[in-house]
């Protein structure tokens, strides 16, 4: 996929705190906001700062299990 290059994809830490159902993970942007990312019943969602800035349904709706490949595929998130 090719996405523009938002300031919320180009991220300082990037942490996974669970591993399935929700898969989910922390981080913190360049300027230092708080991402929260999760992929439950096949939606997944990418907060900044409390707010959501992509959300998708990429799954069935049992689905809550994924890697972090597949995460910054779908999203184009990247650590700098």
């Amino acid at each position: 996929m090719d996405f523009d290059d938002k300031p919320w994809q180009r991220l300082k830490s990037l942490v996974k705190t669970c591993d399935f159902c929700p898969a989910q993970w922390d981080g913190q942007t360049e300027d230092g906001q708080e991402v929260y990312i999760r992929y439950r019943w096949g939606y997944l969602t990418v907060e900044v700062a409390g707010r959501v800035v992509y959300s998708a349904s990429i799954g069935d709706g049992l689905d809550g299990g994924m890697n972090e490949e597949t995460l910054r595929k779908l999203t184009g998130i990247r650590v700098v």
